[in-house]
């Protein structure tokens, strides 16, 4: 197992932990250039849903490509069951999958504002189709490439942190923005996000804070930093490379890493990964805000002036469900996790969240709630309970624990807890 063989300290490390994690279950920027008619990388059969592409080429590739720009790429409702149908479908008779987009967006993650639209039965679908399709993807048998030509936010994150490699242009930042519009980081984050070194996951998810592709790199979300003027060429290379192995892809993406001349825009150095770590290691979120009032640096300040904003609900959650995932794989993880987004996303805050701006915020500029960030844009979510204080940890047990039997009266959620997400 490839975990015990890198040591854990490493990124790669990370990244292979969180591979061996998810298969206890036993079950399955600018566009590339055109490739030559009748060649290995031609698709043999391919569907676009809202923007997502899905298609297999001649060679045996399997591609997701990504191109909703006017909705900054996220996953709809309708898409996110037809990347899970087919990664199903690509466990066998394919030999690499390739994560890859279209404009400056790699993607927003899932379409938040439209699934805040949607009744109870089908965001309950909306979650189980999109965790099953990520726990496939973490587990696909063939070598799975990601390539973040720009930035990822929630489950665009996931898409990067789940396939074997990511190689990711200077100019792709990730963040983790769900606190902000008051709901949760899902995905699968609360497994892999947790076990990140230095307590880098709980910094990230409780902070909304963008981090460059080289920090990304150093904590192990992605494997290779490559520049922006190579990628169509990785991708070329890729879709028609023959008989690929994990040792041809790691060879191919360290050649192109080594020719790529990008600047090193960090702001995870060893000085502030010390400091995460004292402040993000404590054991409530009172605590941690406790903690970075003391340590009193910039970064600290910024920590809490950005917490001070998001809906305590979800970093209550966030908190608790991160501890919950430190010591179970991935499954299990997704398992409770559809049980917290279904939660969530039937409580005040998500509706409240949904406008919040916060989804370009760790972007561009700022972000706060859906209606007050994402819908009416007015930037003012009014959560519910206001303060850190007012939600009792009873209050996080009930989102954060398996379903009661009458919980909402939906047979399909209790059918969902009884199985694996296979």
């Amino acid at each position: 197992m490839m975990a015990l063989v890198v040591s854990l300290n490493t990124p790669a490390g990370i990244r292979a932990m969180v591979r061996c994690l998810s298969s206890v279950s036993a079950s399955p920027s600018a566009a590339p250039a055109p490739a030559p008619a009748h060649s290995v990388s031609s698709p043999a059969e391919s569907m676009t849903v809202d923007g997502v592409t899905v298609e297999k080429t001649i060679g045996g590739k399997a591609i997701i490509r990504l191109d909703r720009p006017e909705a900054l790429n996220s996953l709809s409702s309708r898409a996110i069951p037809l990347l899970a149908t087919h990664l199903a479908n690509w466990y066998k008779g394919t030999n690499m999958l390739l994560v890859t987009s279209r404009g400056k967006m790699f993607s927003a993650g899932g379409d938040l504002k439209g699934i805040s639209r949607l009744n109870e039965s089908s965001r309950l679908s909306f979650f189980r189709d999109g965790y099953r399709g990520f726990n496939l993807l973490a587990r696909i048998p063939v070598p799975s490439v990601c390539l973040v030509r720009g930035h990822a936010l929630g489950a665009g994150v996931a898409l990067a942190a789940y396939c074997r490699f990511a190689a990711a242009s200077e100019r792709a930042y990730f963040c983790l923005p769900e606190a902000a519009i008051g709901f949760h980081t899902d995905n699968g984050a609360s497994s892999f996000c947790s076990k990140l070194p230095s307590k880098v996951g709980y910094f990230l998810a409780l902070t909304g804070t963008n981090i460059s592709a080289h920090d990304a790199k150093r904590v192990g979300i992605v494997s290779h930093v490559v520049s922006s003027e190579r990628m169509n060429e990785v991708e070329r290379e890729l879709l028609e490379m023959e008989d690929p192995t994990d040792e041809k892809v790691r060879n191919l993406l360290d050649e192109h890493e080594a020719a790529s001349s990008t600047k090193k825009e960090v702001i995870l150095t060893d000085e502030v990964l010390g400091k995460i770590e004292e402040c993000f290691g404590e054991n409530s979120v009172e605590d941690v805000v406790k903690r970075l009032k003391q340590d009193g640096s910039p970064i600290a300040k910024r920590c809490v002036g950005a917490m001070r904003t998001f809906s305590p609900t979800s970093l209550k959650v966030i908190h608790r469900s991160m501890d919950l995932g430190l010591s179970r794989p991935l499954d299990q993880c997704l398992r409770r996790e559809i049980l917290i987004s279904f939660r969530m996303s039937n409580g005040p805050d998500f509706k409240e969240g949904k406008g919040n701006g916060r989804l370009k915020c760790c972007l561009l500029k700022k972000i706060i709630g859906v209606r007050a960030i994402l819908v009416d844009k007015d930037k003012r979510p009014a959560w519910n309970p206001p303060t850190l204080e007012e939600v009792t940890d009873d209050y996080v047990e009930r989102i954060v624990s398996l379903p009661d039997a009458d919980e909402h009266d939906l047979q399909h959620l209790f059918i969902l807890v009884s199985i694996l997400i296979d």
